[in-house]
């Protein structure tokens, strides 16, 4: 595992992983997963009510779903792909301000564990992309029964998968979070005597990741005002007030420079902004 990757273009790394962010406010919002190698059977979305399975549009092999936000809210959602042979799901932080979100599972077939594939889903990357790959070929090679058990190299793969989700949520600014069951099963991993120091790792690495929210709200509230879209950026701003008042936020925030004093001030400024653009006299 590294430190946390510099943080500077939203739109960029979006737009390398195919994520589209504008500032426009959105409820339900359109999710459209695509997929190479291995089709899933079914993929879906949980909440409240349960499993909503998403269409599949055969003619651009893309399942198509949404995910409900109410207004100016920050929610987790959990997105599970069915494989004929297993399962992945991913959790997803989604603010209401994106309009959509778009991604591939390119997962590879596999019909036996060896060092050389265990060593390349060890591999750091530089994509999200390519993490997804990672992560998707580390969960299959992990359902390999015996006699062609990675045996050993399972503890390497266990390893490698959350590294690779630890990267992943890295490189989509903070979009894709750490599943529960991938961490536990790391730090299940490791021998017991080093599951302390891990616990310590660990919780630095996702604190890291949870401010990643406060840096893409900040660059989603910027990209609305180089548009005029006043009001839109401070109602992100509003948004990022209700947050930062969460004790086990506030200091995430504090580290992007988004104290509530600022915010403050931000949404002073923001709110004479838009008045100004609307009078008549401008």
């Amino acid at each position: 595992m590294t430190t946390l990757v510099a943080v500077s273009r939203l739109m960029s790394i979006c737009f390398s992983f195919g994520i589209t962010v504008s500032p426009a406010m959105a409820t339900d919002i359109p999710v459209n997963i695509g997929w190479a190698g291995t089709q899933p059977e079914s993929i879906s979305v949980q909440d409240e009510g349960g499993l909503t399975e998403f269409s599949y549009e055969a003619s651009s092999q893309i399942f198509k779903g949404s995910i409900s936000v109410e207004p100016r809210q920050v929610v987790v959602k959990t997105v599970l792909a069915i494989y004929k042979n297993g399962s992945v799901s991913f959790r997803l932080k989604v603010n209401s301000f994106l309009p959509s979100i778009n991604f591939r599972l390119p997962m590879e077939k596999a019909s036996s564990c060896t060092r050389q594939l265990v060593n390349r889903v060890a591999q750091r990357v530089d994509n999200a992309s390519d993490a997804m790959r990672s992560i998707l070929s580390a969960t299959q090679l992990l359902t390999i029964p015996t006699p062609e058990d990675c045996g050993p190299l399972k503890i390497t793969l266990v390893q490698a998968r959350y590294d690779r989700t630890i990267q992943l949520a890295q490189l989509s600014q903070g979009l894709f979070q750490i599943d529960e069951n991938v961490r536990q099963a790391y730090l299940n991993s490791l021998p017991q005597a080093a599951r302390a120091s891990a616990l310590a790792r660990v919780a630095i690495y996702e604190q890291q990741i949870e401010g990643l929210e406060a840096v893409q709200l900040a660059e989603q509230r910027r990209l609305a005002q180089e548009k005029g879209n006043f009001a839109t950026a401070g109602d992100i701003n509003d948004v990022m007030l209700a947050r930062v008042a969460n004790p086990e936020l506030r200091s995430v925030y504090k580290d992007e420079g988004l104290t509530k004093s600022q915010l403050e001030r931000d949404g002073q400024y923001l709110d004479a902004r838009e008045a100004s653009a609307a009078s008549p006299n401008q």
